[in-house]
C-alpha cells in the first residue's frame, strides 16, 4: 500500500504497528527495546521528523516525485522491519482569474443527467 501526498497541501504522521501471526494488532502494544529507525530513500522528495519515542514520524514533502520510507525496530532482542511507498504529487493550480473587461453577454442551461435507483421489488 502507497501513500498520496500533495506538496504544500499534506504532511503524513506515520505511526510503528505492531501486529501479531494473524495480521492482528498486538495487545497490548510490545515495548521496543531502543528506539525504532525511520528512514527515507529519496530525502529531496521529503523529510522526516521523528518523535522523542520513535513510535511515530511526520513525513513532510519538498518536490515532486516517489519515495519510500522504511523503519526498522528491536523487539526482545528481534529485528522487525517495515517499508512504505510514498508518492508526493505538485498542487494542481487554481484557474487563472477571468480577463480583464470581460462582459456578459449570454446564459446557458446546462443539464446534468442522473442515473435513478432501479425500482423496488414489489
Amino acid at each position: 500500500m502507497a501513500t498520496t501526498l500533495t506538496l504544500g497541501v499534506n504532511t503524513a504522521t506515520l505511526t510503528l504497528g505492531f501486529y501479531d501471526q494473524n495480521g492482528a494488532p498486538m495487545s497490548p502494544t510490545p515495548t521496543p527495546d531502543s528506539a525504532p529507525a525511520w528512514t527515507n530513500s529519496t530525502p529531496a522528495t521529503e523529510t522526516i521528523a521523528v518523535s522523542t519515542d520513535g513510535l511515530t514520524c511526520t513525513v513532510t514533502p519538498v518536490a515532486a516525485g516517489d519515495d519510500t520510507v522504511s523503519v526498522t525496530v528491536v523487539v526482545a532482542g528481534k529485528s522487525y522491519s517495515a517499508t512504505l511507498g510514498v508518492s508526493v504529487v505538485a498542487a494542481v493550480a487554481p484557474p487563472p482569474p477571468p480577463p480583464s473587461g470581460q462582459v456578459l453577454t449570454s446564459v446557458g442551461i446546462i443539464a446534468t443527467v442522473n442515473t435513478l435507483a432501479p425500482p423496488a421489488a414489489a
